[in-house]
């Protein structure tokens, strides 16, 4: 989460573009073994990637992110303090100030 405040056309196509390659790419083990399916390859009957093939996540949520970060969305700032690509895990020797 960019903590983008707007939806842009930047990061519509980015959703499209990164939702097809998943779509033409065949589907993996786990999502036929899921579906009960043997095979699912992109045609007629298989348009789109079926709702829990974890390429969802993986594919589509950094690309609109990365669409977002690069045609200037403005982040807000109560949501995030740096851009995804700069944040780092909490150091394990940093403690909260009472």
């Amino acid at each position: 989460d960019v903590g983008a405040t707007q939806i842009n056309e930047e990061m519509k196509k980015a959703a499209v573009l990164a939702l097809a390659s998943i779509a033409e790419n065949e589907a993996s083990d786990i999502v036929m073994a899921a579906y009960g399916e043997d095979n699912l390859v992109f045609g007629p009957n298989y348009i789109i990637p079926k709702p829990f093939d974890p390429r969802l996540i993986f594919e589509i949520a950094p690309a609109v992110a990365r669409a977002a970060m690069e045609s200037g969305v403005q982040p807000d700032q109560s949501r995030t303090s740096a851009p995804i690509a700069k944040s780092s895990p909490p150091s394990s020797t940093s403690r909260a100030s009472s």
